[in-house]
């Protein structure tokens, strides 16, 4: 099932994760790590969003969610339209994450997909 959000986890898996209703203008997902981590880098493998934030937080003092990587762009508006480029990977090193929070240690991990062009 693609809409189903374990995808993401299943090591020796190469299926996708999408939203469950088709041409949702965004859809989210939180991960809930086993321990707090230090989070050096992160490589995200796109299917179809124009946009992708990554969010972290602490479940321990339940904090709000804050910023690892500011909203990025995956796909142009005409990229978007025409369904090209759909699949495109970014790499996330330690220099492109929100320092703030690059430096600290979270066990929440929310990622963000929206897609506004698609109607």
């Amino acid at each position: 099932k693609v809409s189903c959000a374990k995808n993401l986890l299943l090591s020796d898996s190469f299926k996708k994760w999408t939203s469950e209703k088709p041409g949702a203008a965004n859809a989210s997902v939180i991960l809930q790590l086993e321990s707090e981590q230090q989070i050096t880098g992160v490589d995200i493998g796109n299917n179809g969003s124009a946009f992708v934030e990554v969010l972290v937080a602490n479940s321990a003092n339940d904090s709000e969610f804050e910023n690892l990587i500011v909203m990025s762009s995956f796909m142009t508006p005409t990229e978007s339209r025409s369904q090209t480029n759909k699949f495109k990977i970014r790499m996330f090193g330690k220099d492109d994450l929100c320092k703030q929070t690059a430096d600290k240690k979270w066990d929440r991990v929310k990622i963000v997909c929206t897609q506004p062009y698609n109607k």
